[in-house]
């Protein structure tokens, strides 16, 4: 058994789900160490750390690249549905528009027809009124309703 541990990185998934830790360290006995010196494998693990940085800050840049083209795909899809509701919201404010001037012409006829009613009934009442009068004129000039028949018809 060996008393060296190197330490490694492990992609956990093809392509790491934003927001999360892309890599987790691990550490696993060193194999190596049982057939090479420490320094010998020092400069060999260090020389693999370098080449491991430089190919994960390039996939670190690859995952950037295309988080920011998908990105951009996402605000121009957002854009295009905006323009595409802008224009449903403007032709439902167009039919609310529409449908509020029919019922206010609707609710003017309504009271126009009221008044109207309203002017006829006054003009029946004063012709009621008029012809109420004019019966009892009538009555009363011809002798304060007897006509000798003691109210009987």
């Amino acid at each position: 058994m060996t008393d060296c541990w190197i330490a490694y990185t492990v992609w956990l998934d093809s392509s790491p789900p934003e927001g999360s830790g892309h890599e987790q360290a691990l550490t696993k006995p060193c194999e190596a160490c049982d057939d090479q010196s420490g320094e010998e494998r020092r400069e060999e693990v260090s020389e693999e750390n370098g080449n491991n940085n430089d190919d994960r800050r390039e996939r670190q840049m690859e995952f950037i690249l295309e988080q920011q083209a998908q990105f951009t795909v996402d605000i121009q899809l957002l854009k295009e549905q905006t323009r595409e509701q802008k224009v449903i919201v403007d032709g439902l404010l167009d039919l609310q528009n529409a449908l509020t001037a029919t019922v206010m012409q609707i609710a003017n006829g309504a009271v126009n027809r009221f008044e109207k009613q309203d002017a006829e009934m006054s003009a029946m009442r004063e012709a009621v009124g008029d012809l109420t009068r004019t019966v009892d004129r009538y009555i009363t000039a011809r002798g304060n309703g007897s006509n000798g028949t003691n109210g009987q018809g």
